[in-house]
C-alpha cells in the first residue's frame, strides 16, 4: 500500500476516535454514551492500530519501536478510562482519557526512540 494512502487512512482513524471520545463526553444518555464509545472511538482506535501497524511495516521500523509501543500504550490507557467513564459522573476517568489521548497525540508526532531515551 502507498505511504501517503496509509497516512491519510491512519489520520482518518484518529479523527473517528477523538470523535468518539467528544461524543461520549457530550451524550446525555448512558445508551448514546456507549454507542459513541463502542462503536465509534473504539472502531476508530481498531483503524488507528491497523494502519499504524502496516506504516511501520512499509517503513521497515520494528514494532518494538519505542514510540510505538508508547502509541499503543496511551491509546489503550484512553481507551479504558473512556469505557470506565460509561459508567460514572465523576470526572476522573475522563481527565485520564483527555490526559492519555493528548499523550498518544504527542508521541505520534514526535516519534520518541529507544536510542534518545538512552542517550
Amino acid at each position: 500500500m502507498d505511504y501517503h494512502f496509509l497516512l491519510l487512512i491512519k489520520f482518518l482513524g484518529m479523527l473517528v476516535f477523538s470523535g468518539g471520545i467528544v461524543a461520549a463526553f457530550v451524550a446525555e444518555s448512558p445508551a448514546a454514551k456507549k454507542v459513541a464509545v463502542h462503536r465509534i472511538a473504539s472502531t476508530g482506535l481498531l483503524i488507528l492500530w491497523i494502519s499504524g501497524a502496516f506504516l511501520a511495516t512499509k517503513l521497515g521500523v520494528s514494532h518494538a519501536e519505542l514510540w510505538i509501543t508508547l502509541g499503543f500504550f496511551f491509546s489503550f490507557v484512553t481507551q479504558g478510562a473512556l469505557v470506565s467513564s460509561i459508567k460514572t459522573t465523576k470526572p476522573g476517568p475522563k481527565v485520564v482519557a483527555i490526559v492519555f489521548l493528548v499523550l498518544s497525540l504527542v508521541d505520534m508526532v514526535y516519534k520518541p526512540t529507544w536510542e534518545q531515551l538512552l542517550k
